[in-house]
Formats: structure tokens, sequence, C-alpha cells
């Protein structure tokens, strides 16, 4: 039966709960996710409210929102790009300036999406995308913030942003979507099944590691998406991008369900039923009341509204790229060090091989006003990993031979050496901005 997506815009929360099994041949274990300094979460759950009483449960969480927010999108990709059927959906691919343009990341694969600092620092012709996004949200820190008429800006750059959530922090912390999907795994009355191992080195006892594995089963395990259709609707975006973002939900929670219940390598479970709940009723999306409607159903009613959001440009409307709707930008790391050279150095006296583009001597103007002057300096740029800051280093010993085969001190190596510092200030400088606060990615 053809995909119903009517029945979502009367709605305001839509629940679907598909019911799992741990594969065959996995011997009834599972994996969990596992926390820093935690382990696995054990938690009391609520099995059930009966006249007033609360009845409560041994549960294990198997895997987290956060987590399941991540596996949704990655049920959308394929290499660098999306995969065929979600091909033509906007999104930002960030190449790599400091190694050829080759492919860094996306906006659909970097946790804080378009918020992430690999897409706001980045550059599209010239210009720095961090301030094309701050003109096209029309963001000013001295006035109000009113989201609802950010979101298609934001829906035209990375339709992901909006059902996923997205935090731009950068540009004004009031920025802030909420996930319109959010999804976990849990297991009722877990039973652990502990066992261990040995890592058996080959040439030393010291390699011989001994190691505990903790699975654990389950007879009632269950995958939970909530679909918060009134923030959505709240959004007051078209009727087209409205039935994109429906049919797009749909196809993750699907596509996760039939093709990606493989979690970890000891965690991998199927689909035994799945219901279908609209504001707490049994909801019929097409498939029949309550009824999960059939893969082939939700694909084909995704690959109308993604058509209709995002009609099939020609070969005359620009690159490949540009026919997709993909905006690419080039991400350099733009951090220098530089270092005066004295009187008695030159650029013959130092050895740049294979570090050319990246370290050089050339002049420099520094200062302002009286101050200004012109210097010769070695000057470093770009990125600078530790074995080729090791390299430049071994490329100008501290020391060296004379004429008289005599060992004297290398002046250049010390003049390496306090612009590898100032480079490595900078950088520490420019990862801490990066970083953002700690909730930047958690929506």
């Amino acid at each position: 039966m053809p995909l119903n997506l009517t029945a979502l815009d009367s709605a305001s929360r839509l629940l679907v709960e598909a019911t799992l099994r741990v594969a065959p041949g996995s011997g009834g274990r599972f994996q969990p996710t596992g926390f820093p300094d935690l382990g696995p979460a054990l938690y009391k759950g609520i099995a059930g409210i009966a006249e007033g009483a609360v009845e409560s449960l041994d549960m294990l969480l198997v895997e987290s929102v956060q987590s399941m927010a991540n596996r949704l999108e990655e049920v959308c990709l394929l290499g660098e790009d999306y995969n065929t059927d979600c091909q033509g959906i906007p999104y930002v691919r960030v190449l790599d300036g400091n190694r050829g343009d080759a492919f860094l990341t996306s906006s659909v694969r970097e946790p804080h999406r378009l918020a992430s600092p690999y897409v706001l620092g980045a550059k599209r012709n010239g210009l720095v995308f961090r301030e094309e996004m701050k003109k096209a949200l029309d963001a000013n820190k001295q006035r109000p913030v009113h989201i609802w008429r950010m979101v298609p800006a934001i829906f035209e750059r990375d339709p992901g942003c909006v059902l996923h959530g997205v935090f731009i922090e950068e540009i004004d912390g009031r920025i802030r979507l909420p996930r319109l999907v959010s999804a976990y795994i849990e297991a009722s009355s877990p039973g652990q099944a502990n066992s261990g191992g040995v890592y058996r080195g080959e040439v030393t006892t010291k390699d011989n590691i001994p190691y505990a594995r903790q699975e654990f089963t389950s007879s009632n395990i269950k995958a939970s998406f909530i679909y918060h259709l009134s923030t959505l609707n709240g959004y007051g975006l078209d009727e087209n991008k409205n039935r994109f973002l429906q049919a797009w939900a749909l196809y993750k929670i699907d596509r996760f369900l039939h093709q990606h219940l493989r979690l970890r390598t000891a965690c991998e479970f199927e689909v035994t039923h799945s219901k279908v709940t609209l504001d707490g009723k049994p909801g019929n999306l097409g498939g029949g009341e309550g009824v999960w409607p059939h893969s082939t159903d939700i694909q084909a009613g995704f690959t109308t509204a993604r058509n209709a959001c995002f009609p099939r440009q020609t070969e005359t409307e620009g690159d490949g790229w540009t026919q997709r709707r993909v905006v690419v930008v080039t991400y350099a790391v733009d951090v220098v060090g530089q270092e005066e050279l004295p009187a008695t150095l030159a650029s013959e006296d130092f050895n740049l091989t294979l570090f050319t583009g990246r370290a050089e001597v050339k002049q420099v103007t520094t200062g302002k006003g009286a101050k200004k002057k012109t210097i010769n300096a070695l000057v470093i740029k770009g990125e600078w990993p530790e074995e080729d800051q090791r390299g430049l280093l071994e490329n100008n010993p501290e020391k060296k031979e004379n004429a008289d085969g005599e060992e004297i001190d290398n002046p250049a190596h010390h003049v390496v050496k306090k612009a590898l510092a100032e480079w490595n200030s900078a950088w520490k400088k420019l990862q801490k901005k990066m970083a953002g606060g700690d909730e930047a990615g958690e929506q």
C-alpha cells in the first residue's frame, strides 16, 4: 500500500517500537554500549503502572540516544557521499586545502553538522563560510533569535540539521535546533554473561594480556523511535519540506531496522515485530492500523518526497556537485610560526627538503607605523604533525661540521626550533577555539 504521510499532519508525536531479538549464531548474547568509567548502563526502569502502583524492572541501555542519532545518519552514507537514494539532498562537502583538496569531511559526517569548525572555518570563493551562514541566518547578538525564521536557511544548506538537531554556538549561542527524531534501544531483565580471554603475543611474556569480557542476554529487547511532529510543525516549513522531513525520517528508521542492526562485533539483532503509535493510539501510515509500512512503500514515498522538494537539476546547471545541491568548501589550517634570521644566516643555510610550500625563508614585514620593518625570517605554515616537526629538526641538526671538519653549533637549528614553538602555541589556541563548548554536539 502507498505510504500515507497525511496521518502525520494532525499528530504531535509518532512512536515506533520495534521488538528485537539477538541474531541467530550469537548464542543469544549481545554486547551493549559502554560508557567511560561507567561500563554498561544498568538501571531500574518502570514496567507498568496499574491502579497507582509502580512496578520497577531491571533495565539495560543497549544503544544510547546520541549513538542512535549518529546511526540514523550513517544509514544514508556511502563513502564520501550520500547513497544513491539520498543524492540530491543538500549538504556541505569540505576539502582539505593542506592536502591537495582531498576530501576531508562533510556536514553529514561531522558530529556538530553545520556548526563544525571544519565547515564554518572553511572558505568558498575566498570567503569564510561562517560569514555566509551568519548572513543567511540574519544573526545579530543584539537582537532576538527567531528560530522559525532561521530554519529555512539551515534546511537549504543541510536539512539533516533540522532532522537531527544543530547548535550553532560559534555564530550565536541561542541558535539551537533540538532533535526531531530521538531513538534508543533497551533490554529488560538483562542477564550477565561474563567471560574473558588472553591476548597471546609471540615474542615475550609481556605480550600476553588477559582481558575480561561482559555480554548480556534478554528476552525483551526493544528499539524505540520518537518523531516530535509538533516541533516540526512549529517551524512553519512549506508542504514539500514537511513531507520530505517526514518521509526521510521513516526511510532512516526503516533502513536502520532492516539493514543496519549489527551495532558492534558481538551485538547483532533482527526485528520480530514493529508497532506504530500516533499520540498514544495505533497509527496508519499505509501498512494498516498500528503496522509499520513495507520497506518498498517507504522507499517509494521517500523518493517522491525527495524529488518534489529537490527536483533533479540538468547537466547545464553547474558541475556535478552543484547539480546535487552540494556546497563545496575548502578548509586549510591557517596557522603560522616564524622566527627572524640572524644577520649571519641566509636561506641556503637551511635544509627544507620535503617541506616545500610549508617552510620557506622569505622577507616579511612586522610592526606598524614607526615600528614597521622588513626582516628575513623562516616561516612555517599549514599543518605540522609531530613526525614532520621531527623531520624538519633532523634536517637542521643542533650540531654541524665546519670546513675543517670540526663540530660546531648550528644556528639554523635554533631558528627552526623557535619557529616551531611559535607554530605550536598558535596551533593550541586554534584547537581550543575549535573544541567549543562541551555540549555543542549534544542536542
